[in-house]
């Protein structure tokens, strides 16, 4: 029988995950492609160039009657009444030629994403609202799971778990506590601060890495404890912390998920202040613990890594998709 309640993961009940330091996880990240029997890393020119091609002939496969039929349409005019008898008809075969190439080219940076087969699970990254994603999902909180919006001094009511809050609880951070409070009961207080020393917010700091778990089935939420509160109202994580996280957040969902798909959103960025890596990275750091979780035991069928469209333009979807088709 599946525990539907509010319930808690922690690093002293999850499985053992192996932290790496800040250089390893970078060299994680830049993993690399081999195509023609050359390595080529995510971000080099090469690389970039493979990914666009992949995407424009993608479309174009899609696309193919209309570049035919413009193609026949173009050299038959040509040869029958002479190239310049023909030129509107060439201009408006060029026209459309570019309209099919630029449509390819938008399709690629919709979405992408790749089926593994050992074992079978499928990766997807899109542009949209983790928030309206029809899953379970994903939200970072920090070491002390503050919630508190007002006047954004502890948490900015425009992050994440601001509009979580606002969306999911219609704004009743009590209702919220109560449900956090209620997920964290079995899970050990790693120590407690003095109101003197944290004038404002929650007091008892958890785990890195803690999962309080909310809802049950599809409909899951799993608050992800990845960033340390300071007693001046300001989270951070590291790189080490938040592989660490990642790692205990595939626990959790093993343990209650029952396979099902997980949206995930750019952890790391903004507010948390992981700065070493960009989002194309922090995508593909959170792509590598996901694949590498997986390997060792299937926990979930399909990943949804959420871009928000604030982030769209720093994110080159060609270029997550060859990184993906490498690993």
């Amino acid at each position: 029988m599946v525990n539907t309640g509010p319930q808690a993961t922690h690093p002293s009940r999850g499985t053992a995950t192996n932290t790496v330091t800040s250089s390893s996880a970078n060299a994680v990240v830049q993993a690399s492609v081999i195509i023609g029997g050359v390595r080529l890393t995510p971000t080099s020119g090469a690389c970039r160039t493979y990914g666009t091609a992949r995407s424009v002939t993608t479309g174009l496969r899609a696309l193919n009657l209309p570049l035919v039929l413009v193609g026949l349409t173009v050299a038959v005019s040509t040869f029958l009444s002479g190239l310049w008898q023909a030129w509107w008809i060439t201009a408006v075969g060029i026209a459309l030629v570019a309209a099919v190439f630029a449509s390819a080219r938008r399709t690629g940076q919709g979405e992408v994403g790749r089926q593994f087969h050992t074992p079978s699970i499928r990766i997807r990254v899109v542009v949209g609202d983790l928030l309206e994603q029809p899953c379970q999902i994903a939200v970072g909180f920090s070491d002390t799971f503050d919630t508190d919006t007002t006047g954004n001094q502890v948490i900015n009511a425009t992050s994440l778990q601001g509009q979580f809050l606002d969306r999911r609880y219609a704004g009743n951070r009590h209702r919220l506590d109560d449900d956090l409070a209620a997920a964290l009961a079995a899970t050990a207080v790693d120590r407690t601060e003095q109101r003197s020393d944290k004038v404002l917010g929650k007091l008892a700091r958890y785990p890195l890495g803690t999962v309080a778990v909310l809802g049950s089935g599809g409909s899951r939420v799993y608050c992800l404890a990845y960033t340390t509160m300071s007693n001046t109202l300001v989270a951070r994580s590291t790189l080490d912390s938040l592989w660490t996280a990642l790692g205990l957040l595939w626990d959790a969902v093993a343990e209650s998920g029952q396979l099902a798909p997980l949206a995930v959103p750019l952890i790391g960025a903004d507010l948390a202040r992981v700065d070493v890596l960009d989002r194309q990275h922090l995508l593909q750091l959170i792509a590598i613990s996901f694949l590498a979780r997986s390997r060792r035991s299937r926990f979930c069928r399909e990943l949804v890594l959420v871009v928000h469209p604030k982030d769209a333009a720093e994110v080159d979807m060609a270029v997550i998709a060859a990184f993906l088709h490498g690993l």
